[in-house]
């Protein structure tokens, strides 16, 4: 079954997806995180396809970082890279998903009580409203439907105090279990007469199988999110 979703490009709209309602609200801020070392298996992209066109090579798993703010109101940093894989797909792989602010009461509650994958549908929908990666089309009565997000077949919510018990320093987020096995969603991208982008999820998704794996210390364990 196809999903029609209709988003504003130049408004700030509510629009609703995977029954929640987002406000769109991006901070553009340049962003720096001190980064722990890589869970095993993510420190390059997972790549379905298209070999001969490889996300680029860096010293951590993602390119760019882009803060968004989820429906909950919690401030996240996306890290994300993008490749035009076999000179056809505009892909965006997502890598991982922090709360941008230490000890916050909303972040904290939104990772506690949602799942990885509806966490991760959050963070596609508001990634495709703002567009960082500045993929086509960009004038009305244009159409691609050449738009893929490749992410892992499992992720984990960490739950990392970079502080100590007195004076803690909690950030929640969420990295891929084992970065070799993916998930690809293919979607269709057009913008109407409205100068509205309309979404359209299309067949052709790849669902990697979720493998139990051990986790880290401060992992909350592994989940599925292909599929969902």
């Amino acid at each position: 079954m196809l999903k029609f979703i209709k988003i504003p490009i130049f408004l700030i709209v509510l629009f609703c997806t995977f029954s929640i309602c987002v406000s769109a609200n991006t901070i553009n801020t340049p962003v720096i995180i001190s980064d722990e070392p890589s869970p095993q298996g993510v420190e390059t992209a997972c790549e379905p396809d298209c070999p001969e066109t490889p996300f680029p090579i860096g010293p951590y798993s993602w390119q760019y970082a882009y803060n968004i703010t989820l429906p909950s109101g919690c401030v996240v940093t996306v890290q994300y890279k993008t490749r035009f894989a076999c000179n056809t797909w505009h892909d965006l792989y997502i890598a991982s998903i922090t709360a941008q602010n230490s000890n916050d009461p909303i972040c904290n509650a939104y990772f506690t009580s949602t799942s990885a994958a509806q966490i991760l549908a959050d963070v596609t929908m508001q990634m495709f409203l703002t567009n960082p990666m500045g993929f086509p089309p960009d004038s009305i009565g244009e159409c691609e439907s050449n738009w893929r997000v490749v992410k892992g077949a499992c992720w984990q919510k960490l739950n990392i105090n970079w502080g100590n018990a007195t004076n803690p320093d909690q950030h929640y987020r969420l990295y891929p279990c084992e970065g070799g096995i993916c998930c690809l969603d293919h979607y269709q991208v057009c913008i109407n007469q409205y100068g509205e982008r309309v979404i359209t999820s299309l067949p052709g998704s790849i669902n990697g199988t979720c493998i139990p794996q051990e986790t880290q210390p401060h992992s909350l364990g592994c989940e599925v999110v292909c599929g969902n």
